[in-house]
């Protein structure tokens, strides 16, 4: 037996596992039910050759549908999460695979590999928690493995017409009494998905400068753009957003001198927001902004034209509902 976890339903638990078979690992998906003292394993009531090699398989209930999660199997790297759906726990087999969608779009399920998925039932419903493993301390042994900061991730979960979806938050808070999963919906907003140097997940970046995560200075990952020829360089991210009153924040710190540098908030409905970031700031510095969606989406833009060897460092991007 390899990965597994255990479902309960009502009464009854069952163990979901993979197993190997010789020395294919990882060949079979099996759900087990235990006894009724939850100690011992009975048959497999449902088992199928793991044609995909999925791993860390869980099950979740959501109305009358189950759904058994799983992670691909890529060594230490991560992978998108897959799932199926079941009527019961012996009817797995109706269902092919699919890739759980994501929001925005990612294709390694935000550098992680899938752990579990938590339900939290409260007094104004369930919503869903998303747990994945991401093991960037194996980088650089020879097997593959993604960057960043290596921790657990949480993500809220939802099911949209039946299809789970997967929502890439930076933070999440969790009211484990009203059972409402909430937090701050931009994406990668500590910029510590990936290595130095590498592209930033989330953030399109465009200009000739050296825009990247980084940890110059001192230690902190942050987006970093500079370069030592003059440059302009832009790294924008939209952000989807109900209609009503937001605070954005940030973090900043700036070697000032820039021709033009600024953090801006636009196509949220109204005049574009900017926030000048052109005067040097040597220590690291909070800036809040308020605006106003009635789009339904807002654009987070961090501009800068420069001569050579300025800079300009941003971390901690958080939209939240104001007040």
């Amino acid at each position: 037996m390899g990965d597994h976890s255990v479902f309960v339903d009502g009464s009854d638990a069952y163990l979901v596992y993979v197993g190997d078979q010789g020395g294919d690992i990882n060949s079979t998906l099996n759900v087990a039910p235990l006894d009724t003292n939850w100690t011992k394993v009975k048959p497999a009531v449902w088992s199928e050759r793991n044609t995909g090699h999925k791993e860390a398989p869980g099950i979740v209930k959501a109305g009358a549908t189950y759904y058994m999660f799983a992670s691909g199997m890529d060594w230490w790297n991560a992978t998108p999460t897959s799932y199926r759906t079941g009527k019961d726990m012996s009817s797995w087999g109706q269902d092919s695979w699919k890739s759980v969608a994501t929001r925005p779009a990612s294709d390694n399920s935000y550098g992680t590999q899938f752990e579990q998925i938590i339900p939290v039932v409260g007094t104004q419903g369930t919503s869903y928690l998303y747990n994945g493993d991401r093991y960037s301390q194996y980088h650089g042994t020879g097997a593959p493995a993604p960057g960043g900061i290596g921790r657990n991730a949480w993500y809220p979960l939802t099911f949209e017409g039946g299809v789970p979806r997967l929502h890439g938050y930076t933070d999440v808070d969790v009211d484990a009494a009203a059972g409402t999963v909430t937090g701050n919906p931009v994406a990668n907003g500590r910029f510590d998905q990936d290595v130095t140097g590498s592209r930033i997940p989330q953030w399109g970046v465009t200009g000739a400068a050296r825009v990247d995560e980084s940890t110059v200075g001192d230690g902190r990952r942050q987006l970093t753009l500079w370069d030592d020829a003059a440059y302009s360089a832009w790294a924008d991210q939209q952000v989807a957003l109900p209609n009503g009153s937001y605070k954005l924040s940030f973090d900043y710190r700036t070697s000032g001198g820039q021709n033009n540098a600024y953090f801006e908030v636009k196509d949220h409905g109204s005049a574009a927001v900017r926030t000048d970031l052109t005067t040097k700031q040597g220590a690291w510095t909070t800036k809040t902004v308020n605006f106003t969606v009635t789009s339904g989406k807002a654009n987070l833009g961090i501009w800068a034209d420069s001569a050579k060897d300025t800079w300009l460092n941003v971390d901690n991007v958080s939209v939240l509902p104001a007040g």
